[in-house]
């Protein structure tokens, strides 16, 4: 399922970085459904995985950007696992230091607006994917009501199905979620 195209992405998880490596040697480059990933043949050189053999974290400096660890649902799982990743990388010798951008949240949120009926749309696109034009397609309204979903979840995907920002207000969330310093 997409998520939100202007304001999220995805990638692949695994148990370890060699198997993401592996995962990202055989999707990365353009795809002709994904039109932001044109030219992106160009950007790879090489294997991800390769080198990983002798690849080493003592040294290496990681910020942790910990204001995205607990996210909208409130979850603490995933901050928990990312706590439990941070001691890993201390062990391993990397030097973790702790990353924030100011008034982060609001801008997050003012930024998830950022491209009315976006997700929505592209949603529509990914349900109704090869079929033909007299086949009965499912509307996220109806996806909705079978009920299917994780408790929470039905009310989380309408909140961001909705129409949002437009014209000058979404200009000016885009400008504070993207101003440099």
């Amino acid at each position: 399922m997409p998520l939100n195209p202007y304001n999220d992405a995805v990638g692949p998880m695994a148990k370890c970085v060699r198997d993401v490596a592996m995962a990202i040697d055989r999707v990365a480059g353009s795809d002709p459904e994904d039109a932001a990933t044109v030219d992106a043949d160009s950007h790879i050189s090489g294997s991800f995985a390769e080198g990983l053999e002798n690849a080493t974290l003592k040294g290496r400096r990681i910020g942790v950007l910990r204001q995205r660890f607990v996210g909208v649902t409130g979850e603490h799982e995933v901050a928990d696992e990312m706590e439990r990743v941070i001691k890993e990388f201390e062990a391993a010798g990397a030097t973790v230091f702790d990353v924030t951008i100011p008034d982060y949240d609001a801008k997050f949120q003012a930024a998830r607006g950022s491209a009315p009926g976006a997700l929505k749309a592209a949603w529509m696109a990914y349900l109704s994917r090869g079929a033909k034009a007299d086949d009965n397609v499912i509307t996220i309204e109806e996806l909705l009501k079978l009920r299917k979903l994780a408790p929470g979840e039905c009310e989380a995907i309408r909140n961001r199905t909705k129409t949002c920002t437009a014209g000058n207000g979404l200009r000016r969330s885009n400008a504070q979620i993207y101003r440099r310093p």
